[in-house]
């Protein structure tokens, strides 16, 4: 009944002269989920050197604070990017490419065209905003749909402090990366720089996904992951998702 209504609604929405495209199917939807790459890696970034701190965007931002010193004022979160950040969100999304192609070795027919690298994606959603395009962190620090954002902090005695309730981290991770982690484990392709932001994540929240590499965590009932629902063979996943046939 519920989704009827919102067809209904949608409808009403939206004129005649308008029409909606198809994207592909979910799977494409789950690897080019690029809100749980670039939020997450922002985040981890700053805890590990002597950068100001900042999870993989948003995550990383904060990979060197100290976990009580506030900031003075919230954190730029797209333009405050900086070159380790910008590798470790471009080597995830080649990570997800490498889930990709292993996907379309054994299944040719699934469509995974759509599922392009976060450079190329970056470059042809934002033409005409960047104004240096020659690295993934440039396109991003000087996106001028970017500018002037900053990360979701909490306000506290002293200054800000990151607030790792917000959507960023409470939906992305476990909506998103973990999801996308799982279809990879289904896979046997190894994501080490995506298990990075997960392991980072998880001891400043605290959740449990990641166990000796393997999604077992006591968190895992709490995402959307195949391994929630059981599933550990690569095929009967797509066979249930309906993107391959059972015979």
């Amino acid at each position: 009944m519920y989704f009827q209504i919102l067809m209904l609604l949608l409808l009403v929405l939206i004129s005649r002269e308008q029409c909606i495209a198809s994207f592909g199917h979910f799977m494409v939807c789950a690897l080019l989920h690029l809100g749980m790459i670039n939020v997450p890696c922002l985040c981890c970034a700053s805890s590990w050197n002597d950068h100001w701190p900042w999870c993989v965007a948003w995550l990383f931002r904060f990979r060197g604070w100290d976990g009580v010193t506030p900031f003075e004022e919230p954190p730029l979160f797209y333009e405050g990017v900086d070159d380790f950040t910008a590798d470790m969100l471009c080597n995830i999304s080649t990570e997800i490419q490498e889930v990709k192609h292993k996907i379309n070795e054994e299944y040719p027919d699934i469509d995974l065209s759509a599922v392009v690298h976060v450079t190329d994606w970056i470059k042809r959603a934002y033409q005409g905003q960047i104004s240096d395009t020659t690295s993934l962190g440039s396109c991003i620090r000087t996106n001028s749909a970017y500018k002037g954002l900053t990360h979701a902090m909490k306000k506290v005695e002293g200054g800000y402090v990151p607030n790792f309730d917000y959507r960023y981290t409470s939906e992305d991770i476990p909506m998103g990366l973990v999801v996308t982690r799982g279809i990879a484990q289904l896979c046997d392709v190894p994501t080490p720089h995506l298990d990075k932001v997960l392991n980072w994540f998880e001891e400043h929240v605290p959740k449990s996904f990641l166990v000796e590499g393997k999604l077992t965590g006591t968190d895992i009932a709490t995402t959307r992951c195949p391994q929630r629902y059981g599933y550990t063979d690569l095929r009967q996943f797509l066979v249930a998702s309906r993107l391959v046939s059972a015979e």
